[in-house]
């Protein structure tokens, strides 16, 4: 009786072991509104986003809705962009000399310059440029980045800009864990710091 005890505990510590050691893929995306889907084993989870309605519309509703979205936002793309270097610094402080177990197997970022002033689209590109100068050296040293595309263009013609972010991160289930505390930890301290 005692060895068939043994032998489930060995499966069950084995099962585990496996469990902690597999990579679970976070993909990170953003179009208008954040999107975050985690891929574990053969298990799929959308965490944003939660709304299942906002999924069911139409292309031409998506269409009107980035446009209406486009003109709300004031917040000029370089903006967007200089306000990613937070949240990796936020990231690489937490997660210490596990850093370079995250691997990055595609980093996407393109941005479309547009307003109707044609030298204020002009000034607009040359900040989003520079922004992205200062982003993607953090991204590169401090992460594996197995496949990036990072685009940058001026649209003279149009009125409408346009930012897309898309990222997937690869990282072994234990240290995410281990790095998930510590950023919570730090945003908990930060909270109560404010």
């Amino acid at each position: 009786m005692m060895k068939y005890v043994l032998i489930l505990l060995a499966v069950l510590l084995l099962i585990l072991l496996v469990c902690f050691l597999s990579s679970v893929k976070i993909r990170v995306k953003y179009d208008g509104q954040v999107f975050i889907k985690i891929k574990y084993l053969f298990f799929s989870f959308q965490v944003m986003p939660a709304d299942k309605k906002r999924k069911k519309k139409k292309t031409d509703e998506k269409e009107k809705d980035k446009e209406k979205d486009a003109k709300k936002d004031d917040k000029p793309i370089y903006q967007k962009i200089l306000d990613m270097k937070p949240v990796l610094s936020d990231i690489i402080s937490a997660a210490g000399k596990l850093i370079k177990s995250i691997e990055i197997t595609n980093f996407e970022l393109i941005a479309k310059i547009a307003s109707k002033d044609p030298s204020k689209t002009g000034m607009e590109y040359g900040m989003a440029a520079a922004a992205t100068g200062t982003i993607i050296p953090i991204v590169e040293n401090n992460f594996k980045v197995k496949r990036r595309r990072i685009e940058v263009n001026a649209d003279f013609e149009g009125d409408i800009p346009e930012f897309f972010v898309d990222t997937t991160l690869k990282i072994i289930v234990i240290k995410a864990v281990i790095i998930a505390l510590r950023l919570g930890i730090k945003i908990m301290k930060n909270k109560k710091a404010v």
